[in-house]
């Protein structure tokens, strides 16, 4: 019609305009007068049986379809792309580096002084990410294989979200921000008299139980990010042709890693602002050099809350299949470990239930390949693990420096070393057309390299001086 506007509807979805259908159930009419993204239940003509069976062809399999539950707008059939996928995964990816490895590493330091928590503690509330990831991870990686894969991504961004929300609940819960008096001195029983108008208290001990909030919090951030790189991955992968797939994948895991810059930068940043908004600090005589200074570490939470909300929504918008995955599987060759391409998971049925699950990790725990790969994942974890939570922290205490100013710096490291690492090794594995035997090579390679460079940390600063602790006491 003429000065109408035209929409393109995939091929694989199109169907006839008028069509027979029972009227128990609703499908979307492509053509006509009604807007692309409506649903509209089809009219009762005399259709014929093979039009019946065209349609039921056509829709019945509503998992690959974009939309949700039973909305699914021919407007969102087009954003079933490979592409389309990884420009949200990207965001989810870089979400949680920003709250878990960046806001989270930033704020230990000013968490600890603002309620009065032990390093172990501040620690603990860090490890409570690992501990949730480790009960989830195999049951969600291993229902989520043969399930909707965004489903679990958008469900898990949910729970992501949600977390951040728990985490920030201390600020509102505990009431503003309050200190006896600026100390400029390290507190020390034993030490001689002088005129020192302060004194050491201990403060509201009933603060440090504000730490359960934050465990709760932390738990739930790694609930919730146990589908990102397990589920994410995969549903990448069987969705893009090999050549490109580490490409995409090299863009992915660049986004996780700019996620953790960003956080230390814009949590430095955060950092300056007094905790408590209605309060004017320099009416306290209070800046960011205070010893008593507490920045505003609960905004990037809040924000990140409402940023994993928005983001779930097109991600559970996602089919459980796009288009182009049974191409894509036709066109992989398998480079399956022998002892694995010859069991019982080669079967179409398996995994499908949950008593395959046993059978499964005993296939895995058969394959040298993915045990050493995964030993290689861990101890890279517990290294990063600890070195990106405290390093901060190390920066501050060694150097004398701001936590703004500590989390700067550890920021701009990130973004050009684990940032640039990423997208170039996707790139190089693209460029040579890499198969796997080629890839854990050049991870060797690389590992060692990084082996070399660790020898740098024998280089360290004497420690500080601390009356009663490594020096003694002035009047001893």
């Amino acid at each position: 019609m003429a000065g109408t506007a035209s929409l393109r509807i995939p091929n694989d979805i199109r169907a006839p305009s008028t069509l027979s259908v029972s009227s128990s159930k609703s499908y979307l009419i492509p053509g006509g007068d009604e807007s692309p993204c409506t649903e509209q239940p089809p009219s009762k003509t005399n259709g014929s049986l093979n039009s019946m069976s065209e349609l039921s062809d056509s829709f019945a399999e509503t998992d690959k379809l974009c939309g949700w539950g039973n909305f699914r707008p021919f407007c969102l059939q087009n954003f079933r792309t490979p592409q389309w996928v990884l420009f949200w995964l990207c965001w989810a990816g870089a979400l949680q580096g920003l709250i878990v490895n960046g806001f989270i590493n930033v704020v230990i330091t000013t968490i600890e002084k603002r309620y009065e928590l032990k390093s172990t503690e501040s620690g603990l509330i860090a490890g409570c990410y690992d501990i949730a990831s480790f009960i989830c991870l195999i049951p969600v990686s291993y229902l989520g294989g043969t399930r909707s894969k965004p489903f679990f991504l958008g469900s898990g961004l949910i729970i992501l979200a949600f977390g951040s929300l728990v985490f920030s609940l201390p600020y509102f819960l505990a009431g503003p921000y309050t200190f006896s008096q600026e100390q400029d001195f390290q507190c020390h029983s034993g030490l001689p008299s002088v005129n020192y108008s302060l004194t050491c208290s201990p403060g509201d001990s009933s603060l440090s139980n504000y730490k359960y909030i934050f465990f709760i919090g932390q738990f739930l951030h790694g609930v919730g990010a146990v589908p990102l790189y397990t589920l994410g991955c995969t549903y990448i992968d069987e969705n893009v042709p090999t050549k490109m797939s580490s490409m995409y994948l090299g863009i992915f895991y660049t986004m996780a890693i700019v996620g953790p810059a960003l956080g230390y930068l814009l949590g430095g940043q955060l950092l300056k602002i007094y905790v408590d908004f209605g309060i004017n600090a320099n009416d306290l005589g209070l800046s960011p050099s205070s010893t008593v200074w507490v920045g505003a570490w609960w905004v990037g939470f809040v924000f990140c809350a409402v940023i994993g909300f928005l983001i779930a929504i097109p991600m559970l918008a996602f089919p459980k299949t796009l288009p182009s995955t049974a191409k894509v599987k036709a066109g992989k060759v398998s480079e399956m470990h022998q002892k694995l391409e010859e069991s019982e998971a080669t079967r179409v049925s398996f995994g499908s239930s949950i008593s395959d699950l046993p059978v499964s990790f005993g296939l895995l725990i058969k394959n040298p390949t993915f045990v050493f790969l995964s030993l290689a994942g861990a101890s890279e974890g517990f290294l990063l693990a600890g070195l990106a939570t405290f390093l901060p922290k190390l920066i501050e205490s060694q150097f004398s420096y701001q936590a703004s100013f500590a989390a700067f710096i550890v920021g701009t490291v990130t973004i050009p070393g684990a940032g640039g690492g990423n997208l170039l090794g996707g790139y190089v594995v693209k460029r040579f057309k890499m198969k796997c035997a080629n890839i854990i090579r050049m991870c060797i390679l690389f590992s060692l390299m990084c082996l070399a460079f660790s020898f740098i940390f024998i280089l360290h600063c004497p420690d500080a001086n601390f009356a009663g602790v490594n020096t003694k006491l002035v009047n001893e």
